[in-house]
């Protein structure tokens, strides 16, 4: 087992309450699945356990974090319409740190901070982003199992879809005239 240190600034509500570390097994630590743990990829590198930061390879993991955002995207669906925020909350907790990830990645950048305040300062920085994402993350780590939550992160999710394929497009023709 491989006893990882969250760091102090990752280590906030409603990802983490009192937990300041995170126990994997060596092949956990070693796959490149890196979603089912909130902001995985920045603790292990944090800890020095991560080769290739996913930030600094975005066309490779942000479809990764699309993909299993609309694999439970139905099951959300169907919680909220049983007004079931409790079985709901575990899984929009996975979902608004899976879109935090997507949007500092697509900047090549990591998750640097969890906390409220942190996230809206943050998030004015970066060049790409949903607009008013910062407050609207802010809402979210606020009220995670709140209705309104879901539908303000399947609209962030979409927008930053959108803000990806543009990323992804300027890319491949970077890569195409280089």
């Amino acid at each position: 087992m491989v006893e990882l240190v969250i760091p102090k600034e990752l280590a906030k509500e409603p990802f983490y309450t009192t937990q300041t570390t995170v126990s994997l097994t060596e092949e956990e630590a070693a796959k490149e699945n890196i979603l089912y743990i909130p902001f995985m990829a920045e603790i292990l590198w944090y800890n020095n356990k991560l080769a290739s930061p996913p930030w600094n390879n975005p066309l490779k993991y942000i479809p990764i974090i699309q993909k299993e955002w609309e694999r439970d995207l139905k099951m959300l669906n169907s919680l909220y319409e049983e007004r079931n925020r409790k079985d709901a909350k575990p899984l929009m907790i996975k979902h608004i740190a899976s879109l935090m990830n997507a949007i500092w990645w697509m900047n090549r950048r990591k998750v640097p901070a969890a906390a409220c305040q942190d996230v809206k300062k943050t998030a004015h920085e970066l060049p790409k982003i949903p607009v008013n994402a910062g407050e609207r993350l802010v809402f979210l780590l606020e009220t995670p199992d709140h209705y309104h939550s879901f539908v303000q992160l399947k609209e962030l999710f979409n927008e930053s879809k959108k803000q990806f394929a543009v990323i992804k497009i300027k890319e491949q023709q970077k890569n195409y005239n280089s």
